[in-house]
């Protein structure tokens, strides 16, 4: 019991840093404006669509849209400002001094992402349902998507809106991982920033080059890998794919960087400042 209230101290300390952070701060508007944005263009736009009756369901499934693409790049960023501040200015060997245990100090600080995330999850379906709900077309039975012509119901909308939510938090761990064994802050948001992108790029090229020139279908392997198994969560798949198989491989990478992450926290000595 204990360790759990040091725990909820630590995590009151660190949302009292974090909240007073202008980075952090300017993140979070800018993911507000988006949201607001890409719902103002959807109310806007939905009388333009003249073959698609735009439901209530095909707002949240909008911005779920938004959320996989941003989502990552979300959980690297948090990830980087939370830990800015002992890698930065070399104030994790004073935090443990002072008698708090590496893990529970690491563990705060993930928790404390984990659970903005999740705030930005609700809040963002609250906001798109309820503008579904005022000003989607109630005879459509499932959400006819602007442009695409995709059309998905209620429930997979919602299982997919918040099952999206585990590939950020997978990345919060890498980047948490990259930031303990770098032990720089910088050195962990730009190599994760980096494969994050690197992946979002060189994967499609890859499978375009390889199923024009060889036929071959380059997703088959690499369905697997971080990038893939995030993808595949948002539905990235074919439709007999079923998004929550995903479930685990996300799961078990988010495990293994946050496991490796503590591992060295734990049995390294801890440096000063490090930008």
């Amino acid at each position: 019991m204990s360790s759990i209230v040091a725990t909820g101290i630590a995590l009151r300390w660190e949302w009292f840093r974090l909240q007073r952070r202008l980075a952090f701060r300017a993140i979070m508007g800018m993911i507000a404006l988006a949201v607001v944005l890409i719902l103002l263009g959807a109310v806007l736009l939905r009388n333009e669509i003249d073959d698609y009756a735009v439901s209530p369901a095909a707002f949240p499934f909008l911005i779920f849209l938004a959320l996989t693409v941003v989502g990552p790049f979300l959980g690297i960023f948090l990830t980087a400002i939370v830990f800015s501040g002992e890698y930065g200015w070399g104030t994790l060997r004073a935090m443990v001094a002072r008698g708090n245990p590496r893990w529970q100090a690491a563990s705060a600080k993930l928790l404390l992402v984990s659970i903005v995330l999740a705030v930005v999850w609700i809040v963002s379906w609250i906001l798109s349902t309820a503008t579904g709900l005022l000003a989607g077309e109630y005879g459509a039975s499932s959400a006819i998507l602007p442009f695409t012509g995709e059309a998905v119901g209620w429930g997979e909308t919602a299982l997919l809106f918040f099952g999206n939510l585990l590939a950020p938090i997978a990345y919060m761990s890498l980047t948490a991982l990259l930031c303990v064994a770098g032990r720089s802050t910088t050195f962990g948001l730009a190599v994760a920033a980096a494969i994050l992108i690197g992946e979002s790029t060189a994967y499609p090229v890859a499978a375009i080059i390889a199923g024009e020139l060889y036929g071959i279908d380059i997703w088959e392997y690499l369905r697997w890998t971080l990038r893939g198994a995030t993808s595949g969560l948002a539905g990235r798949f074919d439709e007999t794919t079923n998004p929550w198989y995903f479930v685990p491989a996300v799961l078990a990478y988010t495990a293994l960087f946050w496991g490796l992450a503590l591992a060295l926290l734990t049995r390294r000595d801890l440096g000063g400042g490090s930008a």
